[in-house]
């Protein structure tokens, strides 16, 4: 079986060709195709690789492809076929009906949303004709080697990305709020990685049990800081997957994350993986239903609502939750077991998505 897959540095891929559920070749978007890109209209995530090989088959990550050889793809939500930016390209017809023609030809054989989420999104915009086509395929990761140590206090940990609004859109500035509060209450420290407003970072440059980083770790890095920590913090706006949710997890780490789009996937039930916070109470409920980005004309305009929306509930269901499993050891070894069992045999686990991808490849070149 030939499958040729895009090289991409994001955590989720460097699993999937660590522990591959087949032999993969790379392969590149031929230069060309790179040009044509520029005044192509509309422009949508359409690819060429230049493969013509109908007995083999290519597998993209949120894009369309353009070579007529059988191929699947991954998506996380409608909008990264068109552009990741700009979100009223999704109310336009030609935007729309040129992504359908890629996702409704017989050279795609699979669409694999990596949650319900997704899949529901990718319905909510485009006209799937034939429904068994879309098949959720959930990212999976490898389970870390955890030597649980007790610590003198409660590390709670944030991470985030490179990019500067991730302050806003993930939660960063509630979380330094709800500290605030639970350092009254409790002997805590944060670790803050991730890029803070220069206010910020002065304002806490002093505390000492308040450690802000920049966002360099590599993934190795990372396993070992949650390993050192008690609590995770994530209480995002703008996660179509959340895949530091997964390796926290990964390293038996309780969450406490709020309820947008796939993360109640991810912990499951209340205590199951983690506490959830309701973040749909906020008005315009921003990643919680299939369309409601397109109440944003674009990332710029989401970024300034989320900035000055009333988060006044979020930071009291994150002081909360942050306290119930501090004052309860119990939980949190419940949630540490739950999470152990998911990623070794659950739909998060290499097996299962090994299993299900090796079978849709073989569907996809009978």
């Amino acid at each position: 079986m030939k499958v040729y897959i895009q090289k991409h540095d994001h955590g989720m891929y460097k699993d999937l060709l660590e522990y591959p559920p087949v032999e993969y070749k790379f392969v590149q978007k031929i230069l060309l195709d790179k040009l044509i890109y520029q005044i192509s209209y509309p422009r949508i995530a359409a690819l060429r690789f230049g493969i013509r090989d109908k007995k083999s088959l290519i597998h993209v990550h949120e894009a369309l492809v353009k070579d007529k050889v059988p191929w699947v793809v991954d998506q996380c939500e409608a909008q990264l076929f068109i552009d990741s930016e700009n979100y009223y390209k999704l109310t336009k017809h030609n935007y729309i009906r040129a992504v359908e023609k890629y996702l409704n030809s017989k050279y795609c054989k699979k669409i694999m949303p990596i949650s319900n989420a997704a899949k529901e999104n990718i319905l909510a915009f485009y006209d799937i004709k034939e429904k068994d086509k879309i098949e959720v395929v959930y990212p999976a990761i490898h389970k870390e080697k955890v030597e649980r140590r007790e610590h003198e206090k409660i590390k709670l940990l944030f991470v985030s990305g490179n990019r500067p609004t991730n302050f806003y859109v993930k939660g960063g500035s509630e979380v330094f709020k709800a500290f605030e509060i639970l350092d009254g209450r409790y002997d805590v420290t944060l670790t803050y990685i991730g890029l803070v407003p220069e206010d910020i970072k002065e304002k806490y440059s002093e505390r000492e049990n308040i450690n802000i980083y920049p966002p360099q770790y590599s993934q190795h890095e990372l396993f070992e800081i949650y390993k050192n920590h008690d609590i995770f913090l994530m209480p995002t706006y703008a996660d179509c997957f959340g895949y530091v949710i997964l390796e926290a997890i990964s390293c038996e780490l309780p969450v406490i994350a709020t309820n947008m789009y796939a993360i109640p996937e991810i912990l499951g039930e209340e205590e199951e993986r983690g506490l959830l916070i309701d973040a749909k109470k906020l008005s315009k409920c921003p990643f919680g239903a299939s369309t409601s980005l397109t109440k944003w004309r674009n990332w710029s305009g989401f970024v300034e609502w989320i900035k000055n929306a009333d988060k006044t509930q979020i930071i009291k269901e994150l002081i909360e939750k942050t306290s119930l499993l501090i004052e309860d050891s119990s939980m949190m070894e419940k949630i540490r077991r739950n999470q152990k069992k998911e990623v070794e045999s659950g739909k998060f686990s290499i097996k299962e998505r090994n299993k299900k991808l090796k079978r849709i490849y073989e569907e996809a070149i009978e």
